[in-house]
Parts: C-alpha cells; sequence; structure tokens
C-alpha cells in the first residue's frame, strides 16, 4: 500500500512539474498579449526585408561536389590544365549556310558575346571559315556551328569559371538582348549553363506558385474546420511569421536557396498550420459564451503544450537526420528546416494563444463535443473489433506489393527531368540534338606513355559511335605530356549511361597500359545525386532506429513495440513503392521523403500508444486510445496532406512529386494509425473489448 502511495506521488510530482514548466511558458506572453502580438509583427517585417533584399538562389556546380571529394579534385584538375567544359550553344534554322544575312546575325551574336566578361571564348562559323565548300569539310565546324545539311548555324562559346556565380543574370541579359535580332522561329539555347539557368528558374518559379496555393488552402481548410474567421486570421498569421523568420534566419546565416532549400518555405508553413490549429482549436472548445479568461487560457495552452512539443519534436529528428547525408546541400537543407520547426514551435506556443486571445478568439457559445459530430467513428471502431485479422493482412499484402515495386525504384539520371516536358528547354534540346550534336559533354582525362589518349578516341568515336556523338582532344595549358583529355559529347536523355561508359573507357585505357578518369559537369551532377542518395539512405535507417526505440519505450512491449513500428514502416514502403511502381525516378527532393514522412506520422502512432499505455495496455485501453486520438488524427493529417499536395502546382518537377508522394505518405500514415496499430494490438492484447 505504501508503496502504491509512493508510486502516485511521484506520478503526480512528475506531471505537477510538466504543467509548472508548460504554465511558466506560456503565461507569461499571455499576461503581455499585446506586447507580444506587436513584437512578432515587428520582427516579421523586418524578416520580411531581410528575406526580399537578401534571398538569392545558386544551383552552381559547389551545389553537388562536396570539398575534397574524388570528383571534386578531377573537375578542378580540369579547369587548372584544361578549362572549363562549361559551354552554351546558340543555333537557329537557315535557309543556306552561306546567306549573308544569317552570316552576319552569327556575327552579332558572336560580339554580344564576347563583350562579356563571363564569356572566355567564342566560336563562329562567320569568323572561322570564309568559303561554305572549307567550312562543310572542317570537322571541327560541322556538327558544332553548321549541320550536316547545312541549314542550320549555331554560335558556341566556352564560359569563364571563375565568374560562374554570374551565369544566370549574363544569359538572361544575353538572351534578351538576342532576341532583337533574332529570326521568327527564335533561336535556341543549349548546354549546361543553359540547363542550369533553367533549373533555377523553375525552381523559384515553384516558389512563387506554391507558397500562396498553401496559403490559399490553408484558409479553405481553417474556415471549413475552425468556422471563425477569428481563429483562421490567428494561425495565418502565425504561420506567415514562422515562414517569414524561417526564410530571415536563413538569409541572415548566409544560407543561399538551391533547388532543395526553395522548398523549405511552404514546408515550415504547413508544419506551423498543423500546430496551430490545435492551439486555436482547444481554445474555442473551452469558450463559454465571452471571452477566455486569462487562466483558463493557460489551462487550454497547457494541454497542447506537451503533445505540440513532442510533435514537434520527432519531425526535427526527422530533419535533422538529413545532417548524416554527407552532403553540403542536404545538411542545409536539415539544418535549415530544422530551425523553421523550432521557430515554429515556439511562435505557436508562446504567440498564437496572445494572438488568437487579442482576436477574441474563444468567446461565444461553448463548443459541443467534436467526438459527437464524428459520426463514423463509432462504426469504423466495430469494423476494426470485429475483423482485425482481415485489416492486418490487407496492410501485409499492400506491404509485400510496396517491398517488391521497391526492386524497380531508380535514381533520375537525365538533369532535364527535373523541368516540365513541356518547358522551353526540352523543345531547344531536341532542335540541337537532331540538328548539331549531343548537349552533354563529358571529359576523359588520360594519363599515359606513347599517346594512349588517340587510340581511347578512335575507339570512342568508332566503337561507341551508338552513345558518343562527338569527340575532340584537348591539350593541357602547360603543354605537359604524358596526359590529355577527350572532350566528348551524348545525347542528354543518355546521360545515365556515363557511369558504364566510364567503366568502360577505364578497362580499356588500362589494356593501353594508360589511366582515364572521367569528370565533366553533368557526371558530377549524377556522382553527386548518387552521394546525395546513399547518405540520405543511411540517415532514413537512422531515424527509423530511432524512432524504434522511443516507441519501444512508450509501449513497453515488445510485441506492442513491433506493431507500432510496423505502422510507421508501411508508408515509407507504400510511398516508395508507388513511386516505383508509377515509374517515378528518385530526385534530390523525393529521396528526402522517407526521413521526413517518418518524423511527420510518428506522431499519430505516439500519441496513440501514450493513451493505450495509460488505460492499462488491454484490449479495452485499445478502444479508449483509439476513440480519443481518431479524429484529431483525422483532421490533422487530412489537413496536413492537401496543403502538401497543392505542390502539384510547381513547374519543378522535384517540388511538385515531394509533395505529391508526401501527401500519399501521410494519408497512408493515416490509415495505418487508424486501421493497422489498433487492429494489430487487438490481435496481440488480452481481455475485453467492451
Amino acid at each position: 500500500m505504501t508503496q502504491d502511495a509512493s508510486q502516485h506521488d511521484a506520478t503526480g510530482h512528475r506531471r505537477r512539474t510538466r504543467r509548472g514548466l508548460a504554465t511558466l511558458l506560456i503565461a507569461g506572453p499571455l499576461r503581455r498579449r499585446r506586447i507580444v502580438a506587436a513584437a512578432t509583427l515587428a520582427a516579421s517585417v523586418v524578416a520580411a526585408v531581410v528575406a526580399a533584399r537578401g534571398y538569392r538562389t545558386d544551383n552552381s556546380l559547389s551545389f553537388w561536389m562536396k570539398a575534397g571529394g574524388p570528383m571534386a579534385e578531377h573537375y578542378q584538375a580540369l579547369e587548372r590544365r584544361y578549362g572549363t567544359d562549361d559551354y552554351i550553344v546558340a543555333a537557329w534554322p537557315v535557309p543556306q549556310p552561306d546567306d549573308p544575312a544569317e552570316l552576319a546575325r552569327a556575327g552579332r551574336l558572336a560580339d554580344l558575346l564576347r563583350r562579356r566578361p563571363e564569356v572566355q571564348q567564342v566560336f563562329s562559323p562567320a569568323d572561322m571559315m570564309e568559303q561554305a565548300a572549307i567550312r562543310m569539310r572542317l570537322p571541327r565546324v560541322v556538327g558544332n556551328m553548321v549541320s550536316p545539311d547545312g541549314r542550320t548555324l549555331a554560335v558556341a562559346a566556352r564560359l569563364n569559371p571563375s565568374q560562374r556565380s554570374d551565369f544566370p543574370a549574363m544569359l538572361d541579359r544575353v538572351q534578351s538582348e538576342a532576341d532583337a535580332f533574332a529570326p521568327p522561329e527564335g533561336i535556341h539555347w543549349g548546354g549546361p549553363p543553359v540547363a542550369n539557368a533553367a533549373i533555377t528558374e523553375a525552381s523559384n518559379r515553384s516558389l512563387r506558385l506554391v507558397l500562396p496555393a498553401v496559403a490559399l488552402c490553408g484558409v479553405a481548410v481553417l474556415l471549413v474546420l475552425l468556422r471563425s474567421w477569428r481563429a483562421t486570421a490567428a494561425v495565418l498569421l502565425v504561420c506567415s511569421a514562422a515562414t517569414l523568420g524561417a526564410v530571415g534566419l536563413q538569409v541572415a546565416a548566409g544560407v543561399a536557396g538551391n533547388l532543395i532549400l526553395n522548398i523549405i518555405p511552404p514546408l515550415v508553413f504547413v508544419l506551423a498550420m498543423s500546430l496551430a490549429v490545435h492551439v486555436v482549436a482547444v481554445m474555442q472548445d473551452r469558450g463559454r459564451g465571452g471571452r477566455l479568461e486569462r487562466a483558463a487560457r493557460v489551462a487550454c495552452v497547457r494541454r497542447v503544450f506537451w503533445p505540440g512539443t513532442l510533435a514537434a519534436a520527432t519531425t526535427l529528428i526527422g530533419t535533422l537526420s538529413l545532417a548524416l547525408a554527407d552532403s553540403p546541400p542536404v545538411i542545409r537543407f536539415g539544418l535549415v528546416a530544422g530551425a523553421g520547426i523550432v521557430l515554429a514551435w515556439a511562435i505557436n506556443l508562446l504567440v498564437c494563444p496572445s494572438l488568437a486571445a487579442l482576436l477574441g478568439v474563444g468567446g461565444g457559445r461553448r463548443r459541443t463535443n467534436p467526438r459527437g459530430r464524428a459520426g463514423w467513428v463509432a462504426p469504423l471502431w466495430r469494423l476494426i473489433a470485429a475483423r482485425p485479422a482481415a485489416i492486418v493482412v490487407a496492410f501485409a499484402l499492400v506491404a509485400a506489393a510496396g517491398t517488391a515495386a521497391l526492386l524497380r525504384l531508380h535514381s533520375m539520371n537525365d538533369p532535364l527531368s527535373y523541368l516540365s516536358p513541356r518547358d522551353r528547354l526540352h523543345r531547344d534540346y531536341r532542335f540541337l540534338e537532331s540538328r548539331l550534336t549531343g548537349m552533354t559533354p563529358f571529359v576523359l582525362i588520360v594519363t599515359g606513355r606513347d599517346e594512349p589518349w588517340a587510340a581511347l578516341q578512335r575507339w570512342l568515336a568508332e566503337d561507341r559511335s551508338d552513345l558518343v556523338r562527338r569527340t575532340e582532344l584537348l591539350l593541357p595549358r602547360d603543354g605537359a605530356a604524358g596526359q590529355r583529355a577527350i572532350l566528348g559529347r551524348i545525347d542528354s536523355s543518355r546521360a545515365g549511361e556515363l557511369d558504364a561508359l566510364a567503366d568502360a573507357a577505364r578497362e580499356r585505357a588500362a589494356a593501353l597500359g594508360a589511366a582515364a578518369e572521367l569528370t565533366g559537369a553533368v557526371p558530377v551532377i549524377l556522382a553527386g545525386q548518387e552521394h546525395i542518395f546513399r547518405g540520405l539512405l543511411r540517415g532514413l535507417a537512422a531515424t527509423a532506429l530511432l524512432f524504434a526505440a522511443i516507441l519501444a519505450v512508450l509501449a513497453r512491449s515488445v510485441v506492442a513495440a513491433v506493431v507500432a513500428v510496423l505502422a510507421n514502416a508501411l508508408p515509407v514502403i507504400a510511398c516508395f513503392g508507388a513511386m516505383a511502381a508509377l515509374s517515378v525516378r528518385l530526385d534530390v527532393a523525393t529521396a528526402m521523403i522517407g526521413s521526413l514522412l517518418l518524423g511527420l506520422a510518428v506522431d499519430g502512432t505516439i500519441h496513440f500508444l501514450v493513451r493505450y499505455r495509460r488505460r492499462g495496455g488491454d484490449r479495452a485501453a485499445v478502444r479508449h486510445a483509439w476513440r480519443e486520438t481518431a479524429r484529431p488524427m483525422t483532421v490533422t493529417a487530412l489537413a496536413t496532406a492537401a496543403a502538401f499536395a497543392l505542390f502539384a502546382v510547381a513547374p519543378f518537377r522535384p517540388t511538385a512529386l515531394f509533395g505529391v508522394f508526401l501527401a500519399g505518405g501521410l494519408a497512408a500514415a493515416w490509415l495505418a494509425d487508424l486501421l493497422f496499430l489498433p487492429a494489430g494490438l487487438l490481435l496481440t492484447r488480452r481481455g475485453g473489448v467492451a
């Protein structure tokens, strides 16, 4: 008896300690709610100004290369000894290759490029040849600046690597000025810097489209769920402050945006909204016909303090696990997203109650018990209690199908696949590759005696002519003997075959007593992408093990822990299995879904297990825990999934696919927590279900 009393006192002391901490953090801001609201507004304005003036995007090669890595060293050696393989091509159809007007057009475009400090060297058919007959016989010109049928002219330029950060702005200005003398059909542009600029623009345009779409979706969802414009305004103000604060912190830290960091603003907005809805909804439910007194407001927010903190912590673990990717862009994404989550948590629990109080949230009649409106809860529970084995078998079949599909999951190996098929760059590349040559360059650095590069170049041009469309021997700037570089070009759609080509080239070079290493802008991008994937796989494994340990501690039962772990593994398997079944290739954005999905999905499982354990851990406890969590899980999951689904409006495919499949994964996690978790526990527990 004394032991039971001691345990009861210890439990009560822990609860009082948790409540005291929550009250300490909440009561102060509520007493000074006008000051808190004004300070938040001022900070948001400052963050907006900082973000507007300092936000920039950088998708250059440094985004993909790990400092000190072998690919970085090979590419830097290429630039030191041979110059960059960054080039741009501008081509257009002509009636005749020696048409004076078209040659004059080529000369104007060449002069326009030469005036740019970012351009190192310009190649123009008008400068290099004077007679069409000579021009058509030179291999360096045919296929590069004149099509084999003579119906296309092109101007090419090699860029200065020391001014790589200025390439996008330079291209934009040159293309705008060239439009003044372009032919009616326009000029077709290609080359790695052109593709990079198009990817950057699509990524930035996606950010400008997705964030307003998510905000509008939030307004509609909030008005339906909260039925109050005051509550909706409070939530939107909090979400906006969290989003602006996250972007402001990113700019203040000197972290440039890129094709994955541009996902962070709408991501923080959605995550902040999911917690703010809980805070405001509790304040509404406690309203008793007038404004809530301060003590009642503190009690309301204290009710969601620890669940909200737990949800933020699990999501934070999922984002910080991305730092294990050992890739600079993914590490920066994890750290910046983690800072945004912490900021959203702080604003929601310290500022949102004050804003809601100022706006009068909690007034009016006391809302009826929300369970009464959820007429689907009781019938669905009866189905779960009657058919737990059938539900578990159904989910097992889905998991088996998803696991089998995972074997067909591949990574994206063509940078142009990041863009919509309707993007202008796809049309330009089709024109250039059908009229001239491949637009994806690669460089083989060959080292050896007795000039093995000549034999290797013949091997590329003859034995691998099905893939390699053009080769050119590059001489080192220092004139050193024993090394040469072979510049080759392939079609952009076959960039994924470069790894196999590099392996074959190494074997061929070894047979000649030489060594060969593949490098170049596109090989660096593809190698960096594979490096990111391997790191993300390590991060996902570490996150899964950590969450498995957390669930095991909460469940305090090996069997219950296994059921909970399976409930959270199912959404990840279903998400990536669906990607494989739909032939969607992994890219740098969709590869991050696994860790983020685990961090978001495990929250519902934790809430369920906490209530399940408090009720005793038997079959009756399953029913009570499910009845308490079914509706909140449903509201949160569907609202969050709907917001992420709106990422589909993005013209940048990685952003669109990231949102769509993360939304699908959250829907799968909701079904797993709603159906599989209680069904699995019912099958493994003893006792009544009444």
